[in-house]
């Protein structure tokens, strides 16, 4: 099943993996994850099968996230959270906290990012 493995079904084969207590494999998909994140998060696997907000900030949080800027990965939580808004929604806070390795950023970037965060939080308790 590892060389199975693409951005189409590593979300799914991670999750089989995880069920059936397959821990080299778990690791293997959890690796893939990690370095073809941005091309992961384009399918649908992404916001399907990551089902809990734990599942998305322990591949989000991690230090050997291949990422461009640290705005795709809160663009990428913001996308899970939107994909299903009425049940996602009262994860917002704990997803947007892991979300972004702030020590990465520069300060021009924090304050637009924390600005992002607190726009998105007030719109979505204005619909509630």
């Amino acid at each position: 099943m590892q060389q199975q493995l693409d951005a189409s079904n590593c979300v799914g084969i991670r999750a089989f993996a995880d069920f059936h207590s397959f821990i080299e494999l778990k690791r293997v998909a959890d690796e893939y994850a990690k370095e073809h994140f941005e091309d992961i998060i384009k399918g649908d696997e992404f916001f399907e099968l990551l089902t809990t907000p734990q599942q998305l900030i322990d591949l989000i949080s991690s230090d050997e996230l291949n990422v461009c800027s640290e705005g795709r990965v809160f663009n990428a939580a913001m996308a899970w959270i939107h994909h299903d808004e009425q049940e996602r929604r009262q994860f917002l806070s704990m997803v947007c906290c892991n979300s972004l390795h702030c020590a990465l950023l520069s300060d021009t970037q924090t304050c637009s990012i924390a600005f992002m965060q607190s726009k998105i939080l007030v719109e979505l308790c204005q619909r509630e």
